[in-house]
Parts: structure tokens; C-alpha cells; sequence
């Protein structure tokens, strides 16, 4: 993985970490909106293009990927619980005899 250049916070959207012993000037990991099946699939493709501009290590990636797969696994379980109690709320809450 190349590492970051170091390079200044010029404004608000532009954070950085400042090492305080070095001086050193690292940029800030932005946050990721994950909380849709939608996010987690657009952070993927990011990864994707990512590792094919070679800008993260394939094994890096791979392993990112991963993650954002078991998340939109969470992400889909959560749907279905949802879609299925409500499901059973209208159906008055019978079940087969």
C-alpha cells in the first residue's frame, strides 16, 4: 500500500493528522456512509477501482471486500426480518394449524 504524502489541511473538508512528536502530516481517513445494501455496494466498486489502478494492495482489497460482502449479508438479513414481521403483522399473527 503507497504510502500517504504529506500534505496540509486547506479546508474544512480536507482533515489531516498531525503526528505531534514528528510534525508529520497525515490525511484523515474520511468517514463511509455503510448504511444501505446501496453504500456498502458503491464502497465496494470504489474498492474494485481502487485495486485496479493499484492504488490499495489486491490483498488489502480483497480483505475490504469481504467485509463490505458480510455487510451487505447483515444488510439483507435485516430486510428480510423486517419485510417478514411485517408479514406476520398483517396476517393478525396466525399461524398454520
Amino acid at each position: 500500500m503507497p504510502k500517504p504524502t504529506p500534505r496540509a489541511a486547506s479546508n474544512e473538508n480536507n482533515f489531516a493528522v498531525i503526528d505531534g512528536r514528528t510534525g508529520a502530516v497525515t490525511p484523515a481517513i474520511p468517514k463511509i456512509n455503510l448504511s444501505s445494501l446501496d453504500d456498502v455496494r458503491l464502497e465496494m466498486s470504489r474498492v474494485y477501482r481502487d485495486m485496479r489502478a493499484n492504488t490499495i494492495d489486491t490483498g488489502d482489497g480483497s480483505r475490504l471486500v469481504y467485509v463490505l460482502g458480510q455487510l451487505a449479508k447483515l444488510h439483507e438479513s435485516v430486510e428480510i426480518a423486517r419485510r417478514l414481521a411485517s408479514l406476520e403483522m398483517a396476517v393478525g399473527g396466525r399461524t398454520k394449524p
